[in-house]
């Protein structure tokens, strides 16, 4: 009886959490993943000021990494584990989100596949850009490198680590 060989999947990922203890838990949600995918290569880590314009009071940052991985999981348990990935620590959250996967098209509710903020999201575009810039976007047809082009980050952003720094 001939085994299946595991196809090798390639997906790219997006981690995102508060700097006050995003350090730690960005590093933590790094150390999960290797249970199921391996990580080629990781962005640079870049902090983003959010400032709320109704209060000028209320500031918010955020971190945030981008991963390119490789996996032998299928699309479903691999998104699964991804989107399991949550930190919460002293009210601080960090999380993943699966960006794209191979060329997968997929739109259901609750999940679509490429995730609308990797091009939204300009910062997120960019880290992705970083990490493989000539993935094409299956619905737009450009690659990442041409989009970060296009739609350049707008939000107030500083150069944060080495994303190897995290692992």
């Amino acid at each position: 009886m001939k085994s299946e060989i595991p196809q090798e999947n390639f997906a790219l990922v997006a981690f995102i959490g508060d700097p006050i203890k995003a350090e730690r838990n960005l590093q933590k949600l790094l150390a999960q993943t290797k249970n199921f995918c391996q990580i080629l290569q990781l962005s640079s880590i870049y902090k983003r000021d959010h400032e709320n314009l109704t209060n000028v009071h209320s500031h918010t940052s955020e971190l945030v990494v981008a991963a390119r991985v490789s996996t032998a999981l299928p699309r479903q348990e691999f998104s699964d584990k991804i989107m399991e990935l949550k930190m919460t620590e002293a009210s601080v959250t960090s999380y993943a989100i699966l960006l794209s996967m191979n060329r997968e098209i997929l739109m259901t509710p609750g999940f679509t596949l490429p995730d609308p903020r990797l091009v939204q999201d300009r910062l997120i575009l960019l880290c992705a850009a970083e990490v493989w810039g000539d993935y094409e976007h299956p619905v737009l047809g450009q690659s990442l490198t041409e989009l970060v082009k296009l739609y350049p980050v707008r939000d107030r952003i500083e150069f944060f680590n080495q994303g190897t720094y995290l692992y």
